[in-house]
């Protein structure tokens, strides 16, 4: 999968798009979301500074919400109404 890194804290110079595994299928109870937009917001351009209160340690995918697809399921759902 291809994804937005944030390889150290600064400003927009610090992204890089990099190739990264697959994720895992999902676990019991979960899904899988094949993301096609990624939002970014005040906080995360924060994150990427260093100066948020919360610090992930770089490298971190920016961007807290999304939207996509659901490509997998495992759950006891049999379907989206019930999700």
């Amino acid at each position: 999968m291809k994804a937005v890194v944030c390889e150290a804290f600064g400003g927009p110079e610090v992204l890089a798009v990099r190739d990264l595994p697959d994720p895992p299928p999902p676990g019991p109870d979960e899904v899988q979301v094949r993301i096609l937009a990624r939002g970014a917001q005040y906080v995360d351009v924060l994150m990427m500074a260093g100066t948020y209160q919360f610090r992930p340690e770089p490298p971190f995918i920016p961007g807290g919400e999304g939207a996509g697809e659901v490509v997998a399921v495992r759950s006891a759902a049999s379907s989206p109404a019930t999700w």
